[in-house]
């Protein structure tokens, strides 16, 4: 009997090119690897730290938000000085140079283990000059001991080549990751498929060396023994990938594709059924893009596949999408991540829920960069919803005052009023309105005693503490170390 040929399509090849650029991580105190979506950037950089014997932090950006870097970037010192990282989060993103000095200074005292490496994966989603030149200083300064590798679509900053001329940068470029057509040959061997020269000059003449076309292409091989030539990309994913999926695997990733990445927690909250786990499994076994991520215990799917999914998920109908929507925005409220709860309930439209997600971070995890994103959720939120959530409404207000938008702060304080007046039980009412008085006080800041006026009304009405304010977060001064810098109004009168 003919024996069945034995394929192995997760074989994961690293041409010698590649592997010594690799090398170059700690030879250099930072590491650039840029290449487009696709090249397998993430994939070399996680293998090849994987067995050096290093101590790895790793950090996927999610967003262009550079407070939620800054958070992102703690957690991981967190897990080698947690003093130092607690000092750190206070702190806040280091936006000028007094703030910057105090945050080197702090990671300067930290003792890493020889060879650790901070990994930043998709750089390229954040556009902070505050963090880029906070990452550049970093470098200069670093102990020697410690390697930062940026994972990027983009250039990292204006100052790259400058920085490698200096001997402080290593940049990893497209052009390593491109599969030579000795190296297609060479890859497509090891995952069992004997090539003719002929395919693969046909091969890399179709995919440029692209190591994602290159993968589809193997997978359509192994299924109907020739080269795919003419099918672009979302074609091969198509029936490479997505129409070999078990019906029940289909719907789970349409559910589950709304997130950038997933714990196992996450999976089975959007998929309540008892197969999760063997679903999971399957992917894990039969879709090289989808990975697990130990570092963040997360798996991760490739950019590609997931727009490829959403727009599958698109197309399948609003309602559909408002479904997965809804359930991602159920998970992230359930776990405290409200900025991103708020996200994904603005987009299925659900905006009572995007309330309460308001309600809840009380402002805590809004910050400058998410000041046209929350603008944009009142100016949509219908005012018969706004109206059964004050605390949301004077919550807005207080941080369009923090951001400056004196005009959007003044109306919002005008809105929330006339939707307290409507408040039927009294007690609420007057709770609402001691909170009312302390968000109008701000309209004469910086006049302190037109301020207490308002304030002692306040004071009268609330039954206790704010809500709205809270002194361990430095909600009422706004980070000012004295009210002597926030009230000094006239010369001869301190």
């Amino acid at each position: 009997m003919a024996k069945a040929r034995q394929y192995d399509t997760k074989s994961l090849y690293f041409s010698e090119r590649i592997t010594e650029a690799m090398a170059g991580i700690f030879k250099y105190p930072l590491t650039i690897v840029e290449a487009p979506m696709g090249y397998g950037k993430t994939t070399a950089v996680r293998e090849y730290l994987k067995d050096c014997g290093a101590t790895v932090l790793w950090q996927t950006l999610a967003d262009d938000s550079a407070s939620g870097f800054w958070r992102g970037f703690c957690r991981l010192l967190k897990k080698i000085d947690l003093g130092c990282a607690e000092k750190l989060a206070e702190l806040g993103v280091p936006n000028d140079s007094i703030f910057m000095d105090t945050a080197l200074a702090l990671i300067a005292d930290i003792a890493f283990a020889e060879r650790t490496v901070i990994v930043f994966d998709d750089y390229h989603l954040l556009s902070s000059k505050s963090i880029e030149q906070f990452i550049e200083l970093l470098m200069k300064t670093t102990p020697s001991d410690l390697h930062i590798v940026i994972i990027s679509r983009a250039a990292f900053g204006e100052n790259t080549a400058e920085l490698s001329l200096k001997g402080f940068c290593h940049h990893i470029d497209k052009s390593n990751f491109e599969f030579t057509q000795d190296e297609i040959a060479v890859y497509y061997k090891l995952c069992g498929i004997s090539l003719r020269p002929e395919e693969v000059a046909e091969l890399y003449a179709y995919t440029e060396g692209w190591i994602s076309a290159l993968y589809l292409s193997l997978l359509r091989f192994v299924r109907d023994g020739r080269v795919e030539r003419q099918a672009n990309l979302p074609e091969l994913i198509e029936k490479a990938v997505y129409q070999q999926c078990p019906a029940e695997v289909k719907e789970f990733l349409l559910n589950i594709c709304v997130f950038d990445s997933f714990t196992f927690a996450q999976a089975q909250a959007i998929w309540p059924q008892d197969n999760v786990e063997t679903i999971v499994n399957y992917l894990m076994d039969n879709n090289a893009f989808i990975k697990y991520d130990p570092y963040n215990k997360t798996y991760q799917m490739h950019n590609i596949f997931t727009g490829y999914l959403r727009e599958i998920l698109e197309r399948q109908g609003a309602k559909k999408q408002r479904e997965a929507l809804l359930a991602a925005g159920g998970w992230y409220l359930s776990s405290g991540d409200y900025i991103h709860a708020m996200d994904a309930f603005y987009q299925a439209g659900d905006f009572a829920q995007l309330l309460v997600a308001f309600e809840m971070d009380n402002g805590s995890s809004i910050n400058v960069e998410d000041k046209e994103k929350v603008i944009g959720y009142f100016a949509d939120c219908p005012e018969a919803i706004q109206i059964k959530y004050p605390i949301a409404c004077l919550t807005y207000a207080r941080k369009m005052f923090s951001f400056n938008e004196r005009t959007i702060y003044a109306a919002q304080c005008l809105k929330a009023g006339e939707y307290i007046a409507a408040v039927q039980d009294e007690k609420t009412k007057k709770q609402l309105l001691g909170e009312y008085e302390l968000i109008k006080s701000f309209m004469k800041y910086n006049n302190i005693r037109g301020m207490a006026e308002h304030q002692g009304k306040a004071y009268e009405l609330l039954d206790g503490p704010s809500k709205l304010f809270d002194d361990n977060k430095n909600f009422w001064t706004y980070g000012s170390p004295s009210v002597l810098y926030m009230f000094y109004r006239e010369s001869g009168m301190l």
